[in-house]
C-alpha cells in the first residue's frame, strides 16, 4: 500500500492522481469563422476561428499569397496552398502580420 509520500493529501489512492493524458487535436478545417480579412499588396491577412481549436481560444491570424482558398488549413503543407506566414492572434500580431504582407513584394 505504501505511504504515499509524493502523494498529495488530497489523493485517495495512486487511481486518484494518476496523470492525466490531454489530446491535443487540430482544427476541424469545416468549422470556421473568418473573423476579420484584408488584401494587402498581393496577400490576404485573415483572423479565423477555428470552433473546435483549443489553443488561443481557437483564432489564428494567417497570411495568405493572394486570395484565400477554399480550404482554411492554418498548418504549413506543401499538398494545398497553405499560409505563408502566421502570427498570434492578438492586435499585435494583426499589426505584425499587415507589416509583413505589405513589406513583402511579388505577384499574386
Amino acid at each position: 500500500m505504501g505511504l504515499g509520500l509524493f502523494r498529495p493529501s488530497s489523493c485517495r489512492s495512486s487511481s486518484d492522481c494518476a496523470p492525466r493524458v490531454v489530446v491535443e487535436q487540430g482544427p476541424d478545417l469545416s468549422r470556421y469563422s473568418i473573423l476579420q480579412q484584408d488584401r494587402i499588396g498581393a496577400c490576404t491577412v485573415a483572423k479565423v476561428k477555428y470552433w473546435n481549436a483549443t489553443n488561443y481560444e481557437g483564432v489564428k491570424i494567417l497570411v495568405y499569397q493572394g486570395a484565400l482558398p477554399a480550404r482554411l488549413d492554418p498548418h504549413f503543407c506543401d499538398k494545398h496552398k497553405s499560409p505563408i506566414a502566421r502570427f498570434e492572434p492578438t492586435e499585435r500580431g494583426w499589426m505584425m502580420a499587415a507589416a509583413f504582407a505589405s513589406s513583402i513584394n511579388f505577384s499574386a
